[in-house]
């Protein structure tokens, strides 16, 4: 197990603390237009302590694309303040950010 907390270089250079990754996890904290709420950066803030990157929860890519209330977004130009002040809040703990894109295909709520 001592391998598991070593620090490991990827062959793009990115620096990781240890092997630990947070794999994502759905948590239906965003605001209803997908902005990411204070609870959501406290969320990922406590969890990111000691892994050395964070995943997180699926963020939709358009407005079409978006599965249930509370889901991220990253589909408007106005989300990317909230979004950044969540990556800098898991990057404060010497972890790496990482948004997982998401669209829900047919099972999206959006009539046409």
């Amino acid at each position: 197990m001592k391998k598991t907390r070593e620090k490991i270089v990827l062959r793009n250079g990115v620096k990781l603390k240890n092997r630990y990754i947070m794999a994502p996890m759905t948590n239906k904290m965003s605001f209803c237009d997908g902005e990411v709420t204070q609870n959501e950066i406290d969320y990922y803030g406590l969890r990111s302590t000691e892994v050395a990157a964070v995943i997180t929860a699926a963020a939709y890519i358009n407005d079409e694309a978006k599965g249930w209330e509370g889901e991220l977004s990253i589909s408007q130009d106005k989300m990317i303040s909230s979004l950044s002040k969540l990556s800098s809040r898991i990057q404060k703990q010497g972890a790496k950010s990482i948004i997982q894109l998401f669209h829900a295909g047919r099972m999206t709520n959006i009539l046409f």
